[in-house]
Parts: structure tokens; sequence; C-alpha cells
């Protein structure tokens, strides 16, 4: 008898304790908890402190939404692992992650520059990409301050593309770019946007 008083009573507060948590349940997850699991890659409020990873705090909203959806859609946005993490969260999520990382103050990666290397970099972005990238604060990922592993491996995969599958013509546009630059151009552009603050 007293064993299954015991199991009643466990029974009974299970299910206050379950009660209890139900109206957060039914509420959703924050933003906060959302962005708990981009933080890994993406760092502390949206600042990468790993080398491969873009920083995506202060991002524009609309930005940070097209970004999100466009990962989602078969033939969207190139990525290596965010088309599968993008599928995860729906539209109401992206939007509490937008707001919640676009209200976060962006910081430079601390990284080392090749000074010599920007400078050549800077007469690249000049030349080959200022045209859509007149200002990289602005760029739907901010190029300015981005690890340069980031954005190396970046131009890489970009450039790696197949042009006759890709349906943007600015993305066409920057692929034909940088399949023309060799990898040393390319560390100089990694070098000038890392150098950039």
């Amino acid at each position: 008898m007293e064993q299954k008083n015991k199991y009643r009573a466990i029974k009974a507060a299970l299910l206050i304790s379950c009660v209890g948590f139900a109206p957060m349940a039914l509420a959703g997850a924050s933003a906060q908890m959302l962005a708990g699991s981009c933080v890994g890659c993406h760092g502390p409020d949206g600042n990468s402190v790993g080398p491969a990873s873009p920083s995506i705090s202060a991002m524009a909203k609309d930005n940070f939404v097209d970004i999100m959806k466009s990962y989602k859609t078969e033939g969207g946005r190139f990525s290596t692992i965010m088309g599968r993490i993008s599928k995860g969260y729906d539209d109401k999520e992206i939007d509490l992650l937008a707001d919640y990382f676009g209200a976060k103050k962006s910081m430079a990666t601390k990284q080392k520059v090749d000074k010599k290397m920007a400078k050549k970099g800077a007469k690249i972005h000049k030349k080959s990409c200022k045209k859509c990238h007149a200002d990289p604060k602005e760029d739907d990922i901010m190029l300015n301050g981005q690890p340069k592993a980031y954005l190396m491996n970046a131009m890489d995969d970009f450039s790696g593309l197949d042009v006759s599958k890709i349906a943007s013509k600015d993305v066409k546009k920057m692929v034909k770019k940088l399949k023309k630059l060799k990898t040393a151009d390319r560390k100089a552009l990694a070098n000038y946007y890392a150098s950039q603050k």
C-alpha cells in the first residue's frame, strides 16, 4: 500500500510540473533560446570567434530573413551546413532570430592581417567587386571584419559553382569574376575585408 501511495505522489508531482511548463511550451521558444543554437558557430551575440564561420550580428533583418529562406529553398543559396540547419526553423522563428542578432553590436574578428596584401586587395575590390559590394558593411553578410578563413572558403566555394546552374544574375557575375581571380588575389581580398572594421 505504501508503495502504491509513493507512485501516486510521484505521478501527481509530474502532472503538476508538466501543467506548470505547458504555457511556456505553448508560447514557443524565445529568440534567446533559438539563438543558443547559433552561437556555437557564429559566436556569442553573433560575433564569430572561429575562423570558418561568419559573424551575423547587426545584420539587417530583411537580409537575415532572405538568407535563411534561401538556404531552405532547393537550389537556393549555397551552403555547406546552413541548408540543413535552416529547415529546422519556421518563418516566425527566423524573424525572431533576425531581430535578436540584428540588435547585437557587430565586432570585427580579431585576427592578423597582412597590410601589403590588404592594400592589394583594396585595388582588386575597387576593380572587380565594388560595383556590387559598394559598401561591404551593408552586404547581406557583411564582408568587413569577417574571419579570413571564412572569406577564403566562401570565395573558393562560390568560384567552384557551375554558372549554368545559378539562377541569380548577380551571383553568376560574382562567380565568373571569382573564377578569373588567382588564389593570391583571393587572399588579398580576404586580407582587405578582414582589415576593415
